[in-house]
């Protein structure tokens, strides 16, 4: 069981690690996350996840602790995030895959800039221009590993939206198409919804 700590102002929250209970894993300083505890990245297996109890806290993602971090594997970002800091994971040589649950309208260029092996930066939440727009303020390496969804191809003229549902982009889109439906699964068909 995680113990949550908030100061009486609600300026300072932070989560204690039950097994290093004298050193708390995660601080958040007027919603900006400012210290990780490696100890919590090993315990984890390398993975970065934030806990519903301070999730809501958190909307800046600063260093963190995290800078040259080599347990450093996986980051899971809270939808609450509305911006990742420059150099934060700068030289988290093993991290590999992020993670982002929503629209960051902010994310500085150096962010990830020396993280060598992000394979995959995975976004839900978001519609095509959202996404869009969060690739163009990647560094160009790492703007083709950006996906909206792993595991299905997006219709034409569509844009993703979570859970698989995809929603007409423009006008001309809205009414039936027997040839596109034709070459529709069951399944895509089952995620398509009518905008009136």
């Amino acid at each position: 069981m995680l113990d949550i700590q908030e100061n009486i102002t609600g300026k300072v929250v932070s989560l204690v690690n039950p097994k290093c209970s004298d050193e708390p894993f995660m601080v958040v300083v007027n919603s900006v996350l400012v210290s990780v505890s490696d100890t919590y990245i090993i315990e984890n297996e390398g993975a970065l996840t934030f806990p519903d109890e301070i999730a809501q806290y958190i909307e800046v993602i600063d260093l963190c602790g995290l800078v040259e971090d080599e347990n450093l594997k996986s980051v899971n970002f809270p939808s609450s995030v509305e911006e990742i800091r420059g150099e934060v994971f700068n030289d988290c040589i093993n991290l590999e895959s992020i993670t982002m649950n929503g629209f960051i309208p902010e994310i500085d260029y150096t962010a990830f800039e020396y993280a060598f092996n992000i394979r995959e930066i995975i976004v839900h939440n978001v519609n095509a221009k959202q996404l869009q727009e969060m690739k163009d303020m990647l560094p160009e390496k790492l703007q083709d590993k950006v996906i909206s969804n792993p595991n299905m191809a997006h219709p034409a003229g569509a844009n993703f939206l979570s859970r698989d549902v995809f929603f007409s982009s423009s006008a001309s889109s809205r009414t039936s198409d027997d040839s596109q439906q034709h070459h529709m699964s069951q399944d895509e068909k089952s995620g398509m919804v009518q905008i009136k």
